[in-house]
């Protein structure tokens, strides 16, 4: 029963990707910017493409990273002669970061392939084809599968894409330690923190990131993130709608990428940091009105203002030290009636 859990989830889940040589990758901004963030390749939880992804990596050798891959979907599992649906984390496959070919010599999961495992299971892999794209390798397990079929569900057998192996080459250097986790790379921006973006669902999250909040919010930053200077708010559609940073060790950014700008700087660090992107604003509070300075994209933006002891708040200038960052829609109420 188990084996068909696991592969019943993943189709259930509709993301093994079988059919496509594309990764999806994520959209908030990192630091570094390079290797790009996707669902397969670093640790942690990640919001992508509408779906709930869980990595964790390992050293699948001294030289050749592992990463596991799971998503958060509705599993199908057969029980006697009855099917019954269950919500959870599903395997969706495992990804061997790049690395040379060369290590991989005599492994089926690295050449063209049709094998029969130890345990009788029969196994195939294809390399440097439309599907892989060039580097890579992908292999199938011939297995025993609940799938959907006129209505109700069956037991029957097919291939199921398992793991993918990527080389590295003259443009992709070799993967040789666990990589830093989404979190520890993320970047405060007009839209989010890293894998925690404004608007993000708190449905969709499942937990990830979120602890007990208190009579403003319903949840706040879990320990894991506030350890990075970075507090939320949820609000009552239950969604984050305000991401924030008073530490001076936040990573500042936009669009483009990390800046140089971190919070103790002065509106002028920051105008030299953003050339052409800051503007004043007005924002209502529960202490009243105040002065902040915004970067702004589309509807969301990077709120930056003063300590409120720090003179007149109606004034911000080039000389104010900015203590406080906050990722948030761009409208005039600043804590939305709280």
């Amino acid at each position: 029963m188990q084996f068909h859990r696991r592969i019943a989830a993943a189709l259930a889940a509709g993301a093994l990707l079988a059919t496509s040589g594309v990764l999806a990758e994520a959209a908030p901004v990192y630091d570094p910017p390079k290797p790009a963030v996707t669902v397969y390749n670093t640790p942690g939880v990640q919001f992508v493409n509408g779906r709930t992804w869980r990595t964790q990596c390992d050293m699948y050798s001294s030289n050749v990273v592992r990463c596991r891959t799971e998503i958060w979907a509705t599993q199908v599992i057969r029980q006697g002669t009855r099917y019954r649906q269950i919500n959870g984390w599903a395997f969706n496959n495992l990804t061997y970061l790049p690395s040379d070919r060369d290590l991989w010599k005599g492994n089926n999961l690295a050449h063209n392939a049709n094998w029969t495992s130890t345990d009788g299971r029969r196994w195939r892999t294809e390399c440097d084809t439309s599907t892989t794209g060039r580097g890579g390798c992908r292999s199938y397990i011939y297995a025993w599968v609940v799938a959907s079929v006129d209505g109700g569900y069956r037991t029957q057998q097919r291939w199921i894409f398992n793991n993918q192996v990527q080389f590295s080459s003259s443009a992709v250097p070799d993967v040789t330690t666990v990589p830093k986790s989404a979190l520890a790379r993320a970047v405060l921006t007009p839209t989010g923190f890293g894998p925690i973006q404004i608007g993000t669902k708190v449905s969709d999250m499942h937990g990830a990131y979120l602890a007990p909040g208190n009579l403003c919010s319903e949840h706040r930053a879990s320990a894991e993130v506030r350890a990075l200077g970075v507090d939320l708010m949820d609000y009552r559609n239950a969604t984050i709608g305000n991401l924030w940073s008073g530490s001076n060790t936040t990573p500042i950014g936009d669009a483009s990428g990390v800046s140089t700008f971190r919070l103790g700087m002065t509106l002028a660090d920051l105008r030299a940091a953003f050339p052409g992107k800051v503007k004043l604003v007005t924002r209502n509070s529960e202490g009243g009105a105040f002065q902040g300075a915004a970067i702004q994209e589309g509807g969301v933006e990077l709120l930056f203002h003063k300590d409120w002891e720090d003179g007149d708040m109606m004034k911000l200038l080039p000389t104010d030290v900015l203590t406080v960052a906050r990722a948030r829609e761009a409208s005039a109420d600043h804590f939305y009636g709280c």
